[in-house]
This record gives structure tokens, sequence and C-alpha cells, in this order.
């Protein structure tokens, strides 16, 4: 039984071990404020892979639990990176609408938003090439 408890103290390193084993990716992030970010955010908000279509191409998502949400761009995670949507109680910020921004220097402006809680950020992408919104 002692053996037993020793080991229970091992089970969520193992957890992790299984599913770096598999190809999971773990991450940690900052936001702005040099507040550790979880990769779904505060409250695990999950924004998947929303598609933004090159030309004019859009995607929304509604965010319904408060904390800071880092994103980047999923096809271009190494150059598109650093933004993020934070959700406050506080806010009365319905909607916000964010750009995909330039090819020579390509990025979401603004790179930081608020909305409140069952608020909704709405990306718009008017280049020319594909890009995505996924977590950071």
């Amino acid at each position: 039984m002692e053996t037993l408890k020793r080991a229970r103290r091992f089970l969520p390193l193992l957890a992790v071990v299984l599913l770096v084993g598999i190809g999971a990716f773990i991450a940690c992030s900052k936001n702005n404020s040099g507040n550790p970010v979880s990769p779904g955010g505060s409250g695990g908000t999950n924004l998947g892979a929303l598609p933004l279509a090159a030309g004019g191409g859009s995607s929304s998502f509604t965010f319904n639990t408060a904390g800071v949400v880092a994103y980047k761009c999923g096809i271009h995670p190494t150059i598109m990176t650093g933004n993020s949507v934070t959700v406050a109680a506080s806010s009365t910020v319905d909607s916000v609408l964010v750009n995909v921004v330039g090819v020579s220097t390509p990025g979401f402006n603004p790179s930081s938003v608020t909305v409140k809680v069952g608020g909704k950020v709405r990306w718009v992408n008017s280049t020319g090439i594909t890009h995505s919104v996924v977590n950071q």
C-alpha cells in the first residue's frame, strides 16, 4: 500500500511522458505582462484551427471563459506569433476585428485585444496568402 501511495505522485509526470511520446505538443508562454499562459489560455479555451483563406477569408470565435488566450498563425508559427486575446469580466467590448497584415512583415493587427466574457473576435485576411489562427 505504501508503494502505491508513493507511485501516485508520479502519475502526472507519467501522463506528460506518454503524451510527448505519442507526438503531442506541450507549450507554455507568457503574456505581455509576464504572466504564464497555458496553451489553451486561462480556462483551457481551445481555438482549434480557424481558417483564414487568402483574399478576404475570415473566422470568428466567441470567448466564454475569462483569461488570456495566446494565439499565432498555424501556417506561419515562427513569424506570426506573440498575439493574445484577453477575456475580462470587467470589459464592455462585445466584439473586435483583427486584420492579417503584410507580406514582408506578416502579423495580426492589433496584436492584443480585450473583450468581455461572451465577446467575439473576428479575424479577416485580405492578404494573398492563406493563414490560420491556433493557440500559441
